[in-house]
């Protein structure tokens, strides 16, 4: 847990006492939710990056050092102002960079404490890009928490096409069995998103990609992840990879195209009409409290419209969810 003060450094005595009685209170809010582990708070009169930063990198002891990094998103960004959002994206560029894991929480205030009890809980996973394992293994070990009751949390998997050659049929049938393998119990929708730019958005560029896979040849490697190994270690390296890339057997030549039922075919129609119904004039943003406006054109439009069909799917499948987890866009 980090606690942080803007202003001051630790040679002035009152700062010294805020950090002090700061890690009190962090420590009794620990013991109320019945969390192991060690409280910190750092002050900086510098950026909020800077501190975040070193905390990260002092914190641990060797290989004892954390791997996972978890901040709260902001809610409201126009809130933040241009230099403090800028300050956090740089926080999770640096993060990125150190090679962490990076988890984005949102919705604090909700989320149930470790005292209550939700029965009937729901988790969905949108799963994207295949990042190691950890987008299925967090989900499924937070499913068993006693704060779901005596069954625990119902698990469902949404699997994303990004590639019209990708046929859904087979790659509902690996995934599932991927599952099985891995004695998780979830449900599994494929969803279409093959007409954005969702894949792009979520992993490096093929080249640096490329760059890396090489080199983890030259080097003898291989990223297996714990989950791959629970699952027969019948899949090589899939970092970075996207559902169908990891799952499918093979590509079409040609645009693979099946036979949908009503719904389906609706819900495709809306995402599609979510791309296709915005305008040049709708691609500027006005500025607030006589801000310039900004005008978003070429990978940016893409990227907006990437967004809003991916978040017009969550609003419409996991509007009841108790927690919804997913792939994290890159920051570029």
């Amino acid at each position: 847990s980090r606690g942080k003060s803007d202003n001051g450094c630790f040679d002035q005595f009152e700062i010294v006492e805020l950090v002090r009685n700061s890690k009190v209170l962090l420590q009794r809010h620990m013991q109320r939710e019945n969390m192991d582990g060690f409280a910190e708070v750092a002050a900086t009169s510098h950026n909020l990056s800077e501190a975040v930063w070193s905390a990260v990198i002092h914190t641990g002891l060797g290989p004892l050092s954390p791997n996972t990094v978890m901040l709260s998103l902001p809610r409201d960004w126009s809130a933040m102002g241009e230099k403090r959002a800028a300050d956090y994206l740089s926080t999770i560029r640096g993060i990125m960079n150190m090679g962490k894991a990076l988890l984005l929480f949102r919705g604090n205030e909700t989320y149930p404490s470790s005292t209550d009890v939700v029965p009937n809980g729901c988790i969905d996973v949108w799963w994207v890009v295949h990042d190691g394992g950890l987008l299925l293994l967090l989900p499924y070990v937070l499913s068993k928490n006693n704060v779901w009751g005596k069954y625990g949390a119902k698990l469902r998997l949404f699997a994303v096409i990004t590639s019209t050659t990708e046929d859904p049929n087979r790659i509902h049938e690996a995934v599932t069995d991927h599952l099985s393998r891995a004695r998780i119990n979830a449900s599994v929708t494929v969803v279409d998103l093959s007409m954005t730019t969702i894949a792009d958005d979520m992993r490096e560029e093929r080249g640096d990609m490329e760059e890396m896979e090489g080199l983890e040849g030259c080097m003898g490697g291989r990223r297996l992840s714990n989950m791959d190994s629970m699952a027969g270690g019948n899949i090589s390296n899939t970092h970075d990879k996207t559902i169908g890339e990891t799952f499918s057997d093979y590509d079409c030549e040609v645009p693979y195209n099946t036979v949908v039922g009503e719904e389906e075919m609706n819900l495709r129609s809306e995402s599609i009409q979510a791309l296709t119904s915005r305008s040049t004039a709708d691609h500027v943003i006005t500025g607030e409290q006589g801000l310039s406006s900004t005008v978003i054109d070429g990978d940016q439009a893409k990227r907006l419209k990437t967004a809003t069909a991916f978040n017009r799917l969550l609003q419409q499948y996991s509007w009841r969810s108790n927690l919804v987890v997913t792939n994290m866009p890159l920051i570029r």
